[in-house]
């Protein structure tokens, strides 16, 4: 099973040439994940160290054509590591835009999916009223790149099954 996922994640993240080489990386965790993703072939984009924050970030588009009959969907999701210390965070923002006055309905769809999934967790940002889905990992850095791509097929998953939830109220 975890195969399956890893390959269906490879081939629907879009299969090409990454737009940074993982030398350009400063950590060495950042670095092991980033060789991982190219020995899979997987696309993504290396920005840099956040000045706010001190962590390296790394975009990952993801995209997939037919979702239980639903259409395309596209989001990119977000890799901040930390220095060296073997934490990863991995972010979707704005994986739902919703009409302001549904803020309430979205805590309560929100608190369901946080209920259903323990790892995954789902987020109401009101200023731009959009569902942020976050989860945050610790792995030792020798294995890094495999647990960070188990762990990215796994939230596609559970983010795509949130949309038939979330849906409804999206504008």
């Amino acid at each position: 099973m975890k195969r399956i996922l890893l390959l269906t994640l490879a081939a629907v993240l879009l299969l090409g040439t990454a737009l940074a080489a993982p030398d350009e990386a400063s950590f060495t965790g950042t670095r092991r994940i980033l060789e991982y993703f190219d020995s899979r072939g997987i696309t993504y984009t290396y920005r840099g160290i956040v000045e706010s924050t001190g962590d390296e970030l790394v975009a990952i588009p993801y995209s997939n054509t037919a979702i239980n009959g639903q259409g395309r969907v596209s989001f990119t999701i977000y890799m901040m590591v930390q220095d060296d210390n073997e934490l990863v965070h991995l972010r979707i923002y704005s994986l739902v835009a919703f009409n302001s006055a549904d803020t309430g309905v979205m805590y309560r769809l929100c608190n369901e999916m946080n209920r259903k999934y323990n790892f995954v967790r789902f987020y109401v940002n009101e200023p731009d009223s959009t569902i942020t889905a976050a989860i945050d990992i610790e792995t030792p850095t020798d294995c890094v790149g495999e647990v960070v791509l188990d762990t990215l097929a796994h939230m596609v998953t559970i983010s795509e099954n949130s949309l038939e939830i979330f849906s409804p109220y999206a504008k």
